[in-house]
Formats: structure tokens, sequence, C-alpha cells
């Protein structure tokens, strides 16, 4: 097989098959070939530079050796091999693979980096939902402790142990934490695909004696927990006061029903008000000035051969202006600029060198032609943008953004000049307003625009590249016909490059990519929400019919003396009323504080307001209040003289 390795192709043989990589593992390619090639592939002085890391090492070590023995030896290797570097300026770590996936605290390279963070917002998630069915398991098991009390009575006058009456609950509990279990395995099963839609991910369930294992720890816990304390209270219940009618549980009022009611409407509150959050934070995103036009900006790669970065630049520069010219015929096209980095997709060229001080700066660097300013409408500060009629422009002229001159505490940037040893020499003409060419997780920084690479590529050490340099088309349009606007592009693309496939994306497409990850989990915690709501309003249906059964004679009584049934459903209303606030209080902080968290991911984030809150509790109200509303208005409907004719 022929591969193109820098401006020529090369016969390569296959010498191995290798299986299928497993989708999540983070080595992912294609084809492997052998690093000899490196040097086709760089420059010299990219290949010599310490500095400069693109490559990733992977050491096997034997049962004999450990890695914090081999990383010891690291600072003394550096010093013999790297002297001119002062101590610890220069480090070697190692960090075990299975440790890659799920740090950000190293830094990136080959393999992706998952944030944790959003691997514990989904595990928390799911204990939090599954806490909430417990609780309503045990909430639901004290509701009927009146309907069983009787049951516990004659058992124990009968002769029946407390322990075999614990016994029977627990395995009561133990059978419907079986059953859950089969079910939640097979929906498990059957909505996966559904999940990873939702998420993002491409998780499998994968049964297996750990698997096994696991589930059995959990559904004992499960039983345990849920079915527990029931049981060591229903228990507990004396014949004499069982028979007397005289049983309360968790206190005169309720206590302990009403604060696992309380636990439910905390956790309730929690997953709305972090929805809602969430929610805002995304079209905040979404509708924020970046500092450029992305609306209708049509982004059209050319096809350009590897070779040399000022190549390809150059290449692709040349290789734009037919384009450019057509295009610019349309009706339908505002502007054309070039570039070698488009706006979202991360990855633009950072480039690194020691200044003239000794201090190690770096800063991100993309190659634009002279319509890029104008064609997205970036401000331009202090100074101009670029002028293909001034000859030095292109040969020595740079802009900057503020970021940059900020970096280096320039007052006047326009008479200032990079300060490092081996930058050829260069003019600033020209500051642009901050923009956010790279995601709102973190702040602008520091970047050069330049129309020749050369300026920046001579005097740096260290560069890294994300994304592809080939330059691209930047097609900035006003049209309220989109689809059809593209066709006559691609029409365009097919006289001037026949054959060669006609791919393209819109700039503010690939901004919303950015922020995928963030939507797929606030997509999970909205269902998780509504989930939660559901198990709550089941339990909170079950306590309500609880709870007017045993206030029936209140009510019937009441009603007798007057009182009107608006007053009545108040009356009902107002217990879970006061649980509700009670809930907000103490889910308030705890919401608070993960959200806030979540936020600092940010570097432009929304804040968070009351509004959030009284929302998460509003809904909460309104769910309960519909909840017992069937109920509630039964009990205060009913004749009084039918529930009281036997008294």
């Amino acid at each position: 097989m022929e591969i193109q390795m820098g401006a020529e192709f090369q016969n390569f043989f296959v010498k191995a098959v290798l299986s299928d990589i497993p989708a999540n593992s983070s080595l992912q390619f294609d084809y492997l070939i052998s690093d000899l090639h490196y040097k086709t592939l760089y420059n010299p002085r990219t290949v010599d530079s310490w500095t400069n890391v693109i490559c990733e090492t992977y050491i096997l070590l034997d049962e004999n050796n450990h890695a914090e023995a081999l990383a010891d030896k690291f600072p003394n290797l550096i010093n013999e091999i790297l002297p001119d570097f002062d101590q610890g300026t220069y480090s070697i770590g190692l960090q075990p693979i299975t440790d890659i996936h799920l740090n950000p605290d190293m830094p990136v390279g080959y393999a992706p980096v998952s944030d944790p963070k959003y691997s514990y917002i989904l595990s928390a998630i799911a204990v939090l939902i599954l806490v909430v069915a417990a609780v309503n398991f045990m909430t639901l098991s004290l509701g009927q402790s009146m309907v069983r009390a009787k049951e516990v009575g004659v058992r124990k006058v009968a002769g029946a142990q407390r322990r075999q009456l614990i016994f029977q609950f627990l395995a009561e509990a133990s059978l419907v934490t079986l059953i859950s279990l089969g079910m939640g395995v097979l929906l498990s099963i059957l909505g996966l695909p559904l999940f990873n839609d939702l998420a993002g991910k491409t998780l499998a369930l994968n049964i297996s004696g750990t698997t096994i294992l696991f589930l059995g720890v959990l559904a004992g816990l499960i039983t345990f927990f849920a079915g527990g304390y029931p049981a060591f209270i229903l228990s507990g219940f004396r014949p004499i006061m069982v028979l007397k009618n005289d049983v309360k549980v968790g206190g005169g009022k309720q206590t302990l029903r009403k604060l696992l009611v309380i636990v439910q409407f905390v956790f309730s509150i929690f997953l709305i008000s972090s929805t809602l959050i969430m929610r805002s934070q995304i079209n905040f995103l979404r509708n924020k000035d970046l500092g450029f036009k992305k609306e209708q900006v049509l982004v059209v790669p050319l096809n350009i051969s590897a070779g040399r970065y000022s190549a390809v630049v150059e290449s692709g520069m040349q290789a734009s202006k037919p384009f450019r010219n057509e295009l610019m015929k349309l009706p339908e096209v505002v502007k054309v600029g070039v570039a070698s980095h488009i706006m979202g997709t991360g990855g633009w060229t950072g480039v690194g060198y020691t200044d003239s001080e000794g201090n190690f700066r770096n800063f991100d660097m993309n190659s634009i032609d002279e319509d890029y300013i104008p064609a997205l409408q970036i401000e331009v500060k202090h100074g101009r943008n670029f002028d293909v009629n001034i000859p030095s422009d292109i040969r020595r002229g740079i802009i900057i953004n503020e970021a940059f001159a900020k970096e280096y505490a320039w007052e006047d940037p326009l008479i200032e000049k990079i300060p490092g040893n081996d930058f050829p020499d260069h003019e600033i003409i020209g500051v642009v307003k901050d923009f956010n060419y790279a995601s709102l997780h973190g702040q602008v920084t520091p970047l050069v625009m330049v129309m020749d690479p050369g300026i920046i590529l001579k005097g740096i050490s260290d560069i890294g590249i994300g994304t592809s340099i080939a330059p691209k088309l930047m097609i900035s349009m006003s049209s309220d016909n989109l689809s059809e606007s593209v066709e006559k592009i691609k029409a365009v693309w097919n006289k001037l490059s026949p054959g060669e496939e006609f791919n393209f994306s819109f700039v503010d497409q690939t901004l919303d990519a950015q922020y995928e990850n963030d939507r797929h989990l606030e997509q999970v915690v909205t269902s998780a929400s509504i989930l939660a709501i559901l198990i709550g309003s089941l339990g909170l249906l079950g306590l309500a019919s609880l709870n007017m059964t045993a206030r029936v004679k209140e009510i019937s009584m009441r009603k007798i003396l007057g009182a009107s049934n608006q007053t009545l459903l108040t009356l009902l209303a107002w217990d879970f009323l006061i649980m509700i606030a009670i809930a907000l209080v103490l889910a308030v902080p705890v919401t608070y504080f993960a959200m806030s968290n979540w936020l600092n991911g940010f570097s432009y984030r929304v804040s968070i307001t009351p509004v959030f809150f009284l929302a998460a509790g509003g809904i909460s109200l309104l769910v309960a209040m519909l909840t017992i509303s069937y109920h509630a208005v039964k009990t205060t409907m009913t004749n009084p003289a039918n529930n009281l004719r036997h008294e």
C-alpha cells in the first residue's frame, strides 16, 4: 500500500493484522507505522528539540521493577542530558495507562481524557435515585404499619418470636428487591442503547462474576436499609398495645415518616434545580457573544498535500485564490477568508519559546489571509488589518489579541516586538479584541495571527498541533435559504476541483459541538429528575391515601362544625407545604455547592440565583399537590355522616 509521507508517496507492506480495538479503549488507530519515519514528517529543529513533545512513550516494566523506582532516576538523567536547564524546570513523569482516561491533572496526550467529575455526577445521580426508591419503600412500609399491626400482635400472641418476625419482614423486602433487581437488569440491557445515545457514551453491560457479586451485595444492602428499619419497628410492637389500638410509629405525629418524605423532596429539589442551572448555562454558552460572526459562516477544507508547516500553509493560500474569486461572484456570499484553524475545534497551533530573559513563554498561532478578520467581523482595537498591497505585511507583519498584549504588559503593542532572540524581524501591525476561538470552559489565551507562519516558526522551540493546519475557506453568507446557497458553493467546488469530495461545516454547529458532553449531562440529569419525581410521586400517592384514611374522622367532625371544603383542602395540604419548605432549605446549600463546582469548569458562566431554587420548589409543590389532590378532594367531599354513623 502507498502512504503519503511529506510531499511524496512511499510503499508500505502489511506485516501483521491486529484484533479490533475495543470501542472503550483510549488507544484508537487505523494502522501503525514505524517511528523511523518521524524525520520525514517533521523538520530537524522539531525532531531535535527537547521541549517539543509530540510523541508519547509507553514503557512496559517487568515484575521486578516498580514505576516509583524508575521515576526516581529521572532527575539525575535530565541533569546529565540537559545541563543548561535549571533544576526542576524540565521534568519527566510516569502515568499508569489505566489512569489516563480520568485524570485531567496530567497533560493531555494522544489518548482523549475525560473529566472524572462527569463520572462522579452520573454515579451520584444513580445513587440518588436508588436512595429515593429505598426511602419510598421505607415510607410506605411504615405507612402500612397500622394495617399490619394486628397481624404482628396476633402472631406474637400465638407464640411468634421477634427474630421470626424480623426474618419474615426482611424476607419480604428481599423478595421485592430481587424482583426489582431482575427487572432492573433487564431494563438496563434493553435501555442501554437509549442511555448511550442520551449520555453520548459507548457503555456495555458485561455480566461477569464480578458483576453478579456486585449486584448481590447491592441487593443485600438495599434489603437491609430499605426493609431493615420497618422490620425492626413492626416486630417490636407489643401485643397488648396493638390490641388496644394504641400503636404509634416514629412518634405521635409520625415524625419518622415525615422525615423520609422530606428526604425525598430534598433529592427532588436538588435534581430539579440542578437541571434548571445546567440548562441555563448551556443556553448561555449558545447565546454568548463570542466576538466574531458565527451564524451563516460555512467552512470548506481545501485538499492540500501534507508537508512542512510553511509549505502546507503557502500551498493552501495559493489554492484558495481561484475559489475566492468565483465565490465572490455569488450574491449570497459576503466575504471569503482563509485560515489554518477554525473556531471551536481546539488544537490550534500552540508554540513555545524561551524569551530574552530566560523565561519560557507560549501562545497560540493561526495563519490567515487579509479577508479572514473582516469575514468573521472580528473587531480591530488598535492598528489595522493585513493589507496585501503592503508587501511588508506578508513578510513581517503579525496581529495579536488583547490577551497577548496583557500577557506581556504592553501599553502600546504597536511599538513592541516578541521578546525572543531567535525571531526574525517583525512588526505588530494590529491588536484585535479578544474573541473566544476556543471553548468557553477556558479563558481567551494569547494569540498571534500571521500571513507567513515562518515569522513565528523560526523563533520557537516547542510546537503542538492538534488539528490539521491545511487552510480552510471561511465563507460568510447572508441568505435566507442556506441549503440553496450551499448547493451553489458546491457547484463552484465541483467546477474548480472536479472529482474531489466536497466537505463543509458551519461554524455555529462546530461551536455547539464543544459542549456536547455538557448537553448530554444536562439531558441525563433532566431524565433523572423526572424519574425521581415519578418515584417520589408514587410514595406520596400511597402516603396521601394512608394520611387521608387516618384523618377521615377528623375531617368529618370539622365539616359538621362548619369547615368549608377549601379550608379542609388547605389543612390537608399544609403538612406537605411545610415539608417542601424544609426540604427547600436543606437542598439549597447542597445544590449550590455541587453546581458551583460544576460551573467552575467554565470561565464564562451564569450566576446561581434564588430563582432556580424557587422554581424547583414550585415544581415540587405542584407535583405534590397534584399527587395528593385526588385523595384530599375525595376525603373532603365525603358525607361526614357515612364516616361517623358507627361512632
